[in-house]
């Protein structure tokens, strides 16, 4: 396939309109937008740090404090499952003697 610059421009067209689309049958990108606009923040961050730019650094620290903020609940679960499973240890490991 040939690559010509207008290439970038149709994707993010044909991305918008099908999101629109999918907005008007009911079918909502909220929740999975708000994890990718951090990540493409931290993308773009990258790629800044990569060309020697300093605010590369400053979006990239965004995106990362954006998706921690959003991961939060992933780790208090996580943190649940380990001290549920630390306490069942516990009380196996305990004897009657």
């Amino acid at each position: 396939m040939k690559r010509n610059p207008n290439m970038g421009l149709a994707i993010v067209l044909i991305a918008f309109g099908a999101w629109l689309i999918l907005g008007k049958l009911g079918i909502h990108l909220g929740p999975i937008m708000s994890y990718l606009i951090p990540i493409g923040m931290v993308v773009v961050g990258y790629f800044g740090i990569q060309r020697g730019s300093k605010l590369g650094w400053v979006i990239a620290l965004l995106g990362i404090f954006a998706l921690l903020g959003k991961m939060t609940t992933l780790f208090i679960i996580l943190i649940a499952v380990a001290m549920i499973a630390f306490g069942v240890s516990m009380l196996k490991g305990t004897s009657n003697s």
